[in-house]
């Protein structure tokens, strides 16, 4: 249960949702069963907004184990979050498909949203990445099923919005599932930003969606480009000090391939990873494309190392060159021998032969003379070319280098401007500006630069980097402690801090004295933005007891009575209390007629919708006076017992006020006691 004061009696953090109270908004459809079907085994898991518990239904022979997930006490707390986590989540659970987690029920036990879905004991992908990482191969099968996935869902016309390896859990036989399922929605139907809560966030965030775009398909599947790069490689594409540099990094930096830090993936695999990640949503692939895609093997093809074989002599050619080869040994074996005369001839012969052979030789020499004169004439020129050619080139680094070489340049005003102005304005002198600090500061707005090196008005080259620090803003506070001060005394210390006074809401407390604090919201130590409404509650003492009648055991006692909201106290140093009209005096006490004293139980419902104020208001012999208020969700029942003071022969007038509509014939009234 939770009291008006905003504090729970069962703290999300110690036990799950209990069955002593039936869920409202449950879409089990077992009536007032509600969660006490269901045996609690152990805690599995917690995380920044669930707390995982392994549950099983009670006395069901073979019952399947179930995760439980309980939303932690301060997202629950919201005015808006857990509604809007209760309708995506019924819309979420119409889904059905082997790669999406399956979401059996959804509903509110104890003030506690729950959701009670798949139990997947795989693990996620980001505990498995931290083990070691995959092949590029399997890195592809597991993108393909999570395309799938993704593909049921967009055909739909539904975005997850928060696609991160922490979301992708696989079941027991590895089978890998989308998790958390339009929760992203749900943060920016109640104005959070999902980033504020979930600190990873940003890494997986397309660049059109850090600029405010809605979410799309083609965001989901840049977001699917990150976890895949984080499967080949097992880093993120894009970091950074801040969530501001890592969203302006995924704007304009390029990406770097994957293969600078695994070689061995395929060149395929790479291009797909680099498409995913286009900066231009219309050049990325759909789900459908990712989840049917296949690699083409360019593999080159081998050299053919088959030795060359002569093709054989045909016969008749083999025939012929035998027949010569004889012809010519029998002409040889049949020469006559030679004669005296001709040795002398052949002598003569020999020394021709000589004297042909000097000439020869002597031409040849004159030759090799005139070959190594040109060679050497020729070697000359291409020497002369050369040098020449070294000298162009020299000559030519050197006018390259002289027009390149940095430029004295004169560091202008940025200082004090937004970051990408500074950078733009520093860009224009060819000075690259890094941001290496950010700093709170209350007076300067988030992403305006501070301070910087070098200084405005120094005069350096250009191409130097210039290191700069820039404002995140006021610095997050914490709920100040109210409890034991007055009103006026919390509305000194809420102006004097500058923060905002909300609601002050009325009602009686056993043991704070009147007009101190009982109770407030956000409770004391928890964060708080200066420009959040602070809610207090005042005591006003204990509770009035009926001097007359028996107490009837069959009527619960009334709720507290609640002031009027105030809608901003921050200009008022007084506490307006309930109004009520003072009893009249009788002159007369021997004539005045006795009065006596009923209770009416009233028995109204709240329509279906967004919260509305909700009015009891009592026409009696004590006056006209306002019994009840408070705000209730659609869909609450109001049941609330009030006393009237009626004077013998006079009637008593309820009128029950809902927004600001008298309610009409939608409740009942009942006397259920009279004392005189």
């Amino acid at each position: 249960m939770m009291p008006a004061s905003g504090r729970s009696s069962i703290s999300p953090h110690d036990n799950p949702p209990s069955s002593r109270r039936t869920p409202k908004n449950s879409t089990n459809g077992r009536g007032a069963q509600g969660a006490a079907r269901l045996e609690v085994l152990d805690r599995i898991g917690e995380g920044t907004l669930w707390i995982v518990y392994r549950v099983r239904e009670r006395g069901v022979s073979g019952a399947p184990l179930l995760a439980l997930k309980a939303l932690k006490t301060a997202p629950n707390r919201h005015p808006r979050l857990p509604e809007k986590l209760f309708q995506t989540g019924l819309e979420w659970q119409k889904l059905s498909h082997p790669n999406l987690a399956g979401l059996h029920e959804v509903g509110v036990e104890e003030n506690t949203y729950f959701q009670l879905g798949e139990l997947l004991l795989g693990g996620s992908l980001e505990a498995k990445l931290a083990k070691g990482l995959p092949s590029p191969q399997n890195a592809l099968k597991i993108l393909a099923e999570i395309a799938r996935g993704l593909d049921y869902l967009h055909s739909r016309h539904v975005f997850h919005g928060d696609i991160r390896t922490r979301q992708i859990l696989f079941d027991k036989n590895g089978t890998p599932k989308i998790t958390d399922g339009n929760v992203a929605s749900a943060f920016a139907q109640s104005g959070l930003a999902l980033a504020d809560v979930q600190g990873d966030c940003a890494y997986y965030l397309a660049p059109e969606r850090t600029q405010g775009a809605p979410f799309s398909a083609a965001a989901d599947v840049y977001s699917l480009g990150v976890v895949f790069y984080r499967m080949l490689t097992g880093r993120v594409p894009f970091d950074g000090p801040s969530t501001l540099a890592i969203s302006a990094r995924h704007r304009t930096d390029a990406v770097a391939l994957p293969s600078q830090f695994r070689p061995q993936i395929p060149a395929e695999i790479e291009q797909l990873a680099l498409q995913m990640l286009e900066k231009d949503a219309a050049k990325r692939p759909s789900a459908a494309q990712i989840a049917n895609w296949n690699a083409v093997s360019n593999a080159a093809p081998q050299a053919d190392l088959t030795p060359t074989i002569l093709p054989p002599v045909a016969p008749a050619v083999a025939a012929q060159n035998a027949t010569q080869n004889a012809a010519s040994a029998a002409v040889v074996a049949t020469a006559p021998k030679r004669q005296p005369m001709d040795d002398l001839v052949a002598q003569q012969m020999a020394a021709d032969d000589d004297a042909k052979q000097q000439v020869n030789l002597k031409v040849a020499k004159k030759r090799h003379r005139r070959r190594e004169f040109w060679g050497f004439v020729g070697a000359l020129l291409w020497l002369l070319i050369l040098v020449g050619a070294g000298a162009g080139g020299a000559y030519g680094v050197y006018e390259w280098w002289k027009s390149e070489s940095p430029q004295e340049v004169v560091v202008p005003k940025y200082i004090g401007l937004n970051q990408e102005e500074a950078k733009t304005v520093l860009a224009k002198k060819g000075l690259y500006m890094k941001v290496v600090r950010e700093a709170y500061d209350p007076k300067v707005p988030a992403g305006t630069v501070l301070t910087g090196e070098p200084d405005p008005g120094r005069t350096v080259r250009s191409r130097r980097e210039v290191t700069v620090t820039v404002s995140v803003g006021r610095a997050p506070i914490k709920m100040v402690d109210f409890s034991r001060l007055t009103l006026n005394q919390a509305r000194r210390i809420i102006v004097q801090h500058g923060l905002r006074l909300g609601q002050v809401v009325q009602q009686y407390h056993e043991t704070i004295p009147d007009t101190f604090i009982c109770g407030q919201f956000p409770e004391p130590g928890e964060p708080l933005r200066r420009s959040e409404p602070i809610t207090l509650i005042v005591s006003r003492g204990p509770q009035p007891t009926e001097i007359d009648g028996t107490q009837d055991q069959n009527i619960a006692d009334p709720v507290p009575q609640v002031a009027p909201p105030v809608a901003d106290a921050l200009g008022s140093n007084d506490f307006q209390p309930l109004e009520e009209a003072p009893v009249t005096q009788q002159t007369d006490q021997t004539s005045a007629p006795m009065a006596r004293s009923e209770r009416a139980a009233i028995r109204v419902q709240v329509p279906e919708g967004e919260a509305q104020n909700v009015r009891i208001l009592v026409r009696d012999a004590r006056g006209e006076r306002t019994v009840y208020q408070q705000v209730k969700r659609g869909g609450s029942n109001i049941n609330e017992t009030v006393r009237i003071s009626k004077n013998q022969g006079e009637a008593a007038l309820v009128r029950v006020y809902i927004g600001e509509e008298l309610v009409d014939g939608c409740f009942v009234v009942k006397f259920v006691k009279q004392t005189w």
